[in-house]
């Protein structure tokens, strides 16, 4: 399904042929699905993921045909993330895609979350992303070609607020990386807004958010949040409206990007956008 989607986007199994990408988190959810449709696109895949499961991201890539490595990476250490500029450079050659995508979350009001949530939230999130792309731009802007996301979300909604703070963090070091680099840099960066998604870390926090609003698990997800959609976005389909807006990165160059419009724009969104 991910990739007759892809395809009737207008997306060619080429269209990433000798590009090396790096996803972070991509041992489930979303990430897992991007690395899927970045290397169904013909990238090199590294997969960056602090746990085990990005073995199985990595051996369901090369099964559906694609190339893959899988990295384990706390993004949030400084040696961790230069062991993955080289072994990512070791395996493809170059980087040309970073996908800032990897998150920690931790449930409770404010006053009473640890500080070292509010830590361990900003080290993962957002300083991770800054590691990723002090690590990777340089070399984009030598070779004058890359693209650089990071993954934003909602915000001010209540007993997430490390995460949701995190997110809009993360969207303005986008909007603040793209607007140094100009036109004219050759990279390109943007945010993007995955909406809600049904993935195993969305699934567990929306249940957590639908009981502190006093409501069930399907009130909470059926909100209308998501153009085209009663419910939850399939991740596929989120993977499949990521995939094109890296592959029109320039088109995207500082701003947030979202999949609906370009499903929407192919016929593909569910009763329409």
């Amino acid at each position: 399904m991910l990739f007759t989607k892809m395809g009737a986007m207008g997306l060619g199994r080429g269209a990433l042929s000798g590009k090396g990408a790096i996803v972070t988190g991509a041992g489930r959810g979303i990430g897992k699905d991007l690395a899927r449709a970045l290397a169904w696109l013909g990238a090199g895949v590294v997969i960056a993921e602090i746990s085990d499961s990005g073995s199985l991201s990595e051996r369901q890539i090369r099964d559906e045909g694609g190339s893959a490595i899988f990295v384990p990476t706390d993004v949030s250490s400084e040696k961790d993330m230069e062991r993955l500029k080289g072994e990512s450079l070791g395996a493809y050659g170059r980087v040309d895609i970073l996908v800032n995508n990897a998150i920690v979350m931790f449930f409770g009001n404010i006053c009473d979350l640890p500080q070292e949530a509010w830590e361990r939230t900003f080290a993962v999130n957002v300083q991770g992303a800054v590691l990723g792309i002090r690590n990777f731009l340089p070399e984009m802007l030598d070779r004058r070609e890359g693209t650089i996301v990071t993954v934003t979300s909602a915000e001010g909604m209540p007993y997430y607020a490390p995460y949701f703070a995190s997110k809009r963090a993360l969207r303005s070091l986008a909007l603040s990386l793209a607007a140094e680099l100009g036109e004219d840099a050759g990279v390109s960066s943007f945010c993007f807004a995955p909406g809600m998604v049904d993935t195993p870390g969305g699934s567990e926090a929306f249940r957590k958010l639908a009981d502190a609003y006093g409501m069930t698990y399907e009130e909470f997800t059926n909100q209308g949040v998501n153009p085209g959609y009663e419910g939850l976005m399939p991740s596929e389909d989120c993977a499949a409206g990521f995939a094109f807006t890296i592959v029109h990165a320039r088109h995207y160059h500082g701003q947030v990007a979202d999949p609906f419009r370009p499903l929407d724009q192919a016929g593909l969104l569910r009763g329409g956008g």
